[in-house]
């Protein structure tokens, strides 16, 4: 939360033009190389020297980029702000982001009727509204509210958000797919979701190019036209889709979050002065925290959902019916835990070919149908897209 808005800041106060459109491709094709090396990278750790290995590496790498880093990075503030810690603002956006966080992670337990999700649902819409009150009053905002006058950032946070809403959604849900219904191993399932940063990795040059050449919106758009249609596509799943069916949608799907990637993060820093340029990255930060947040409560709300009703609905049909603990305890067979084992050891053949067929159409349902509200998000981002960003933006990159 601290290094990525400084991280960011440090590449848009050291270029500017074009020249900063291609710095902040190279940013965000690093975060991407590094996002997508993390599963793999970590499956091999921790299965050659236990996962204790992932942190004592984390040191290693931070010592290292500490080492080049410093010595060459330029310091860089903004000398008209005030020298103050909003303590206020900050309380009330962690408190308003924590608690929708809870609710929506909650809410399927709870009941999205019940008191306490409603309640709690209140207490978020009035943190929020206190931090507008407080951001307005605060001589130095966590929040500046001024941002938000700029189509083009607001742009930018729109697309951060459904870009991060889908991806979390996606790589919560497919690991679990490819191994509970695939049966991959962790760390094959981490192996075989490269080709999403791959293709991203090479489209992202292209959308830095597209939006020198044409401006923000073409390749934006177009991005998350086609990163929609890859979704809806993964969203197809069934018992006895394999891997090689979901491979021409992944590579299109990560094509079209590269294609979006750069003009999304420049279209958003360029749109207000270079000295908020820090404060901006860090309303980004925390957009990307909220979409990652959103995307994986919801798609894992629908899912538990309506795997649970296709469940009761299946045996309904298939047989044996049972009760609501047994099921919840069942359903630990795709993972192969042993009280899940044992429980289904207690019925005949029959009905245990019924219990899995069961639960293995269960599951892929409730995972079809949440990737199925990424898809509608994803479209529903390029349409707010195309509304909202100017087709060539005023350039702030001089501004003070």
């Amino acid at each position: 939360a601290m290094i990525v808005p400084a991280s960011l800041s440090i590449v848009t106060n050291a270029f500017s033009g074009r020249d900063r459109v291609r710095a902040i491709a190279l940013w965000g094709g690093a975060s991407g190389l590094v996002s997508g090396l993390g599963p793999p990278v970590g499956g091999v750790l921790t299965e050659v020297a236990g996962w204790p290995s992932i942190f004592w590496a984390t040191l290693v790498v931070v010592a290292v980029i500490l080492a080049f880093a410093y010595p060459g990075v330029a310091e860089s503030c903004d000398e008209t702000a005030v020298r103050t810690i909003d303590y206020g603002g900050a309380l009330f956006l962690a408190g308003a982001i924590t608690t929708l966080s809870l609710t929506l992670i909650e809410g399927p337990s709870w009941g999205w009727l019940s008191t306490p999700t409603a309640v709690s649902f209140a207490l978020a819409a009035a943190l929020l509204a206190g931090l507008v009150l407080v951001e307005r009053r605060s001589a130095n905002p966590v929040v500046v509210l001024s941002m938000l006058r700029h189509r083009n950032f607001v742009g930018g946070m729109v697309v951060k958000l459904v870009v991060n809403f889908v991806l979390a959604g996606l790589l919560f849900m497919l690991p679990i797919y490819l191994q509970e219904i695939l049966y991959y191993s962790p760390l094959e399932a981490g192996v075989l979701l490269l080709p999403l940063s791959g293709t991203f990795l090479l489209s992202l040059p292209l959308g830095g190019r597209l939006m020198e050449n044409y401006g923000p919106r073409l390749p934006m758009v177009a991005g998350l036209l086609l990163a929609t249609v890859g979704l809806l596509f993964i969203a197809d799943v069934s018992p006895s889709t394999s891997y090689v069916d979901l491979w021409p949608p992944m590579l299109g799907l990560g094509f079209g979050v590269g294609l979006v990637l750069t003009p999304m993060n420049a279209t958003a820093v360029n749109a207000v002065p270079v000295r908020q340029h820090g404060a901006a990255t860090g309303v980004l930060t925390t957009v990307i925290g909220l979409g990652s947040v959103l995307g994986v409560a919801i798609t894992a709300g629908v899912f538990r959902t309506l795997e649970d009703e296709r469940l009761d609905h299946v045996l309904a049909k298939t047989g044996p019916r049972l009760p609501d603990s047994t099921e919840r305890i069942l359903e630990g067979v795709l993972v192969h835990a042993q009280n899940a084992e044992q429980e289904l050891a207690r019925f005949g053949p029959q009905a245990q070919g019924n219990i899995i067929a069961a639960l293995r159409e269960a599951f892929v349902f409730g995972i079809s149908n949440a990737l199925t509200v990424s898809v509608v998000v994803a479209a529903a981002g390029a349409f707010a897209t195309l509304l909202i960003l100017k087709r060539r933006p005023t350039a702030r990159s001089s501004d003070c």
